[in-house]
């Protein structure tokens, strides 16, 4: 009897211990789970909230270059004020990083420290922010390839000439990136030469983009019929619409990576009103003076880019100078050269209008980072000339001040010298004017 309760008592040790065990392995197994779902919800927190602050570096971004149109736009209404902040000073209010928490130098004074302190503290923002903006102005547009809509009207035929011929230019500027750039491949790559040597004409690479961004039937060439089957034959769609991203290209029949690579740097699809003569390349420089040596380009770069002593051109006749001085050009050629430039809508001088912006917030162990593209659209404002206002304030409060005969007498001899059209245009100027910076796109890396 007493063996059988002995059995019996081990019998249930043995299961209150199995159960025990059990029991400790489901507890670890639940605490384990447990700790992985709370890094996982810790991990979707910090992303969120990396996300959120990379958000915050774009708008911030947005904002200095609000304050940056609106500071050019001032300056352009006030001369004086122009020849003292020159285009390598406005920059600045752009062109430095941002970076949260604020770093705090050992130089700094108590009460910068101190006021830097205040608003970190205060500040909303969790975690870092590292947010910087460059300069993208130095591209053509892509989207002035698309040929003009034919409108049926009776002024029509004048103007889609005119826009054809714009179009052309334009056009042709693309047909010689692509020309350069080949060439030049040709000549230092022997694999791209076994590769694509078979390349005639890269007039049908422009082709295929003009014929992807434009109404049904609005132009004609000599390569339109071939992309036009090459789209039917891949079974792709044409957009006949403008471009939205650069991504956009790789989808062009005719058109593969390493050809687009070619040109990828030096052209856009987001727009810009000017292209920044301090951020040309090498291929846009060739483009800009054909037939330019490969020492000019050199020596270019060097008076330019110098680190020691560096040359900004503050505007567009700063450029001029050098050009024409160092004998790439005459003025008369360069003159010529960039009116077909500024016909085709393709503007130069010292003030970026495109910019690619990149946020990256930082929590933890969790990084997210945000890259836009912003442009800041411009329009050419017409004004009066200074001092003409003041004429003609002058004359009116000399008539005012004569007789009524008098004022009978002169307004007789107005009627008779009535102003031209042409007298009136010359009394006024165009001055740029920058619009509302635009995101245009925000992608991720």
């Amino acid at each position: 009897m007493n063996k059988i309760i002995k059995n019996s008592n081990g019998v249930a040790l043995l299961m209150v211990l199995t159960a025990i065990t059990i029991l400790t392995a489901v507890l670890a197994d639940f605490t384990f789970d447990g700790k992985i779902n709370k890094i996982k919800v810790i991990n979707a927190e910090e992303k969120a909230q990396a996300k959120l602050n990379a958000e915050a570096g774009i708008a911030l971004s947005v904002a200095r270059l609000r304050l940056y149109k609106d500071i050019f736009n001032i300056l352009q209404k006030n001369k004086d004020a122009k020849d003292f902040v020159t285009q390598q000073v406005l920059n600045q209010v752009w062109e430095f990083p941002f970076m949260f928490p604020l770093p705090i130098d050992k130089k700094m004074l108590a009460n910068q420290k101190a006021a830097i302190e205040k608003f970190q503290k205060e500040s909303f923002l969790t975690g870092e922010l590292q947010v910087s903006i460059k300069n993208h102005s130095n591209k053509i547009n892509l989207n002035l390839l698309r040929a003009p809509i034919v409108v049926n009207s009776d002024d029509s035929k004048e103007t889609e000439e005119e826009k054809k011929e714009i179009s052309d230019t334009v056009d042709y500027q693309i047909y010689e990136l692509f020309q350069n750039a080949i060439r030049r491949k040709n000549e230092t790559d022997q694999e791209f030469y076994d590769k694509y040597r078979y390349i005639d004409d890269p007039q049908i690479f422009v082709t295929a983009m003009k014929y992807y961004v434009s109404e049904p039937n609005s132009f004609q060439d000599n390569f339109s019929e071939i992309i036009r089957g090459k789209f039917q034959e891949l079974d792709l769609d044409s957009k006949f619409s403008i471009f939205s991203s650069n991504s956009e290209l790789y989808l062009l029949p005719e058109l593969d990576d390493t050809l687009i690579d070619l040109i990828i740097k030096d052209v856009t699809t987001h727009g810009n009103a000017m292209i920044d003569l301090n951020k040309i390349t090498d291929s846009m420089l060739r483009l800009l003076i054909p037939g330019i040596s490969d020492e000019d380009v050199t020596k270019f770069f060097e008076y330019r880019d110098n680190p020691k002593t560096p040359h900004f051109f503050n505007n567009e006749e700063d450029f001029k100078n050098y050009i024409t001085s160092s004998g790439m050009m005459n003025e008369t050629e360069y003159a010529e050269r960039f009116e077909k430039f500024k016909k085709a809508g393709i503007k130069f001088g010292p003030s970026p209008t495109l910019f690619e912006v990149e946020s990256t917030g930082v929590v933890g162990r969790t990084s997210y980072t945000l890259k836009a593209m912003v442009a800041i659209p411009s329009i050419d404002e017409v004004i009066e000339k200074e001092g003409e206002k003041d004429k003609e304030t002058e004359q009116t409060s000399q008539t005012t001040s004569t007789t009524s005969e008098e004022s009978q007498d002169e307004s007789q001899d107005q009627s008779e010298k009535t102003e031209s059209e042409e007298d009136k245009n010359k009394k006024k100027e165009t001055r740029l004017k920058l619009l509302e910076p635009r995101v245009q796109e925000i992608y991720t890396e």
